[in-house]
This record gives C-alpha cells, sequence and structure tokens, in this order.
C-alpha cells in the first residue's frame, strides 16, 4: 500500500486507526485545515468528527458483511488552496481479515473525479441551456410512457402549465391524438412508443391533437429510444413543432385542386398543359406534355398516355407554328388566341 501511487487509505481495529500512503495525502491539499485528516495512527472519528457518522456505517456494514462496497462519484468537500472545494470521488471499502478469515479492518481504495464531474455538468448545463432554448417542443418519457421532462417550448406549443405536464398521457381528458384522417391514435401508434416497441427512431411522424375547447392542431414529430450503458431501452426522447398553419395551408390548397380538377375534367372545352424546352441559344424546340383533359383526348383522339411524353417524340413531323407559339407565350407571358391546323392528328 505504501509504495503504491493510488491513494489508499486503512482504517484498522475497533478504534478504527488511520493509515495511508502519500498519494492519499496529496489528494488533500496543503490547506492547514486538513492536518486532522492527515495525522497516521489517530482514530478515524477524530480525523473525520464531520463525516464519521455515515462514514462509521459504510465501514460497519462492511466488516459485519464481509462484503466490499463500492461508490460512485460521491461529493465529499474539503478545504483545499483556501476554500472549500466540493471534491467527488469513487471508492471501494474492501475488509482486511485477521488470521482467522474475521474482517478487523477496512482497505479504502479511492480516486478523485472531480474533474470528470465538473465537466458533466458543464455538458449537462450546456444540454439544459439547448433544449431550454429550442424552437421545438421536446419531451421525454419513461417506459411506460410517463413524461419525465419537458422544454419549455413544449409547454407553449401544447399550451399546457410545466407542472401539469407530466400528468397528461398522450390519450387524456384533456387532449388525444388523432391520425391526419381523423381516426383516433391508439397509445401504441404514438411515436415514443413505436421507438421504444421498435428500438428504431420514427422521422416527421404526422398526427393531430384535439383539445376541448379549442381547435385541432397538427404536429409533426421525430422520436428515438433512449438506451442505458448495457443497451436496454430506458425510454424515448420526441422532438416536435407545430405544423398546424401548414397544414391548414395544405387543405387549402387541396381543396382548391379538387376544384380546379372537378373543372379540368368536366368542361366541355380541351386543356392541356405543357412545359416548354428551349435549345442553349433559348430558342422553343420541344414541349413536354404534362396534362390532358378528357374533352382533349376526344377531340384530338390522343390518350392519357401521352402525359409527360414531348411532343417530337411523339409526333415527329408535327408543324413548327405550334412550338414557335407556345414558345413565344412561355417567354413573353402574354396570352394567344389564335387558330392553326395540325396534319398529323
Amino acid at each position: 500500500m505504501l509504495d503504491s501511487s493510488f491513494p489508499m487509505l486503512i482504517w484498522w481495529g475497533p478504534e478504527y486507526i488511520q493509515f495511508f500512503n502519500d498519494a492519499y495525502l496529496k489528494i488533500l491539499g496543503t490547506e492547514p485545515t486538513n492536518a486532522h485528516l492527515k495525522t497516521p495512527g489517530s482514530r478515524g472519528q477524530d480525523c473525520w468528527p464531520d463525516a464519521w457518522s455515515s462514514v462509521s456505517r459504510l465501514i460497519e456494514r462492511v466488516l459485519s458483511s464481509g462484503t466490499s462496497e463500492y461508490v460512485e462519484n460521491e461529493l465529499v468537500p474539503l478545504y483545499r488552496d483556501g476554500k472549500l472545494d466540493n471534491v467527488y470521488w469513487t471508492y471501494a471499502y474492501n475488509p482486511i481479515r485477521n488470521k482467522s478469515g474475521v474482517p478487523e479492518g477496512i482497505l479504502v481504495v479511492c480516486t478523485e473525479t472531480t474533474n470528470t464531474q465538473v465537466q458533466l455538468q458543464e455538458n449537462e448545463q450546456q444540454l439544459q441551456s439547448v433544449l431550454d432554448h429550442m424552437a421545438e417542443g421536446v419531451g421525454i418519457v419513461d417506459l411506460s410512457g410517463r413524461i419525465i421532462y419537458s422544454n419549455p417550448m413544449a409547454h407553449k406549443i401544447l399550451r399546457t402549465e410545466s407542472a401539469r405536464f407530466p400528468e397528461r398521457s398522450s390519450n387524456s381528458p384533456e387532449w388525444f391524438n388523432i391520425h391526419l384522417d381523423g381516426t383516433k391514435m391508439a397509445d401504441s401508434d404514438h411515436p415514443t412508443n413505436v421507438a421504444m416497441a421498435t428500438g428504431k427512431p420514427v422521422f416527421d411522424y404526422e398526427f393531430a391533437i384535439e383539445c376541448p375547447g379549442m381547435e385541432r392542431m397538427y404536429l409533426t414529430m421525430n422520436a428515438a429510444p433512449i438506451t442505458d450503458s448495457a443497451g436496454k431501452i430506458t425510454g424515448a426522447v420526441g422532438m416536435f413543432s407545430d405544423i398546424t398553419k401548414r397544414k391548414h395551408t395544405e387543405n387549402k390548397l387541396m381543396a382548391s385542386e379538387r376544384r380546379f380538377r372537378t373543372l379540368f375534367n368536366s368542361i366541355d372545352e380541351s386543356f392541356m398543359l405543357i412545359e416548354m424546352i428551349f435549345d442553349a441559344e433559348g430558342n422553343p424546340e420541344d414541349y413536354w406534355i404534362r396534362d390532358i383533359n378528357p374533352a382533349f383526348c376526344r377531340q384530338t383522339g390522343l390518350t392519357r398516355a401521352a402525359c409527360n411524353q414531348t411532343v417530337r417524340k411523339m409526333m415527329p413531323d408535327v408543324e413548327k407554328h405550334w412550338i414557335k407559339t407556345y414558345g413565344e407565350v412561355a417567354l413573353t407571358g402574354t396570352a394567344v388566341r389564335f387558330e392553326e391546323y395540325n396534319d398529323t392528328l
């Protein structure tokens, strides 16, 4: 023990007489107030009066059970360099046995983990700052689906108080989830539950939330499982945004498209939507037929198979004045009314 570069301490006998190596002294620093900790041969209770109640319980437990105790990253403040430092320790209490095999002392092997813990705390603070200022809502659930964390944007989007957020589930009296087609979403369909069930992330899942007395709210969510160091799933994180305005716009566009399509398909006049093709000098040389209505098919004899083909591929001998006229309309943005013939048709 004395030659080891790893900090070690022994408490021996009924009064827990203290012995230690030079490596242990180094971690105590040079503060004079630590002198009582640096006295070999002193009783443990005299060296650690403030912490002895907890230390002695751990010692007695090891001596009575004969098994080691291991503690990670425990905070034990010490006066060092003129101030009280929050010092973190990882240590093991190991029984020392007499010739009969009965534990009579304790060997403590320890290491200071303060730097690691400080870095971890700083990282957690940085992460917390990022979460607090994210434009997306963030929620973390445990395996039961209970919300154990939510950031400020989550409360803002879902219009709920942070204190009450954990009380709510994905389907509760105050809100319930529905699919985009209006059918109720089962708890098992929620992206966080899917991520936990499959062990795989879920991306861009869109659904709606209905709350009594409020308009339907639309969300898009990414979710991913959370695992421990052994790879076991312990929960899930969901990140979501409010897309209600976007969905309303999409619904209006869909309604407009339906109205247009109804008119397009039922009107007696024939319609053809084309996309011009220009050469390197900007002159029109061909065009794509993008869409035609039933009246166009009846009047020309073409079928829907003409869609997404070029006119020159379909009718190699088409008169140039068609391409020239359509090209001028596309280039100038000026509508033209004209009468022409088409021998191919």
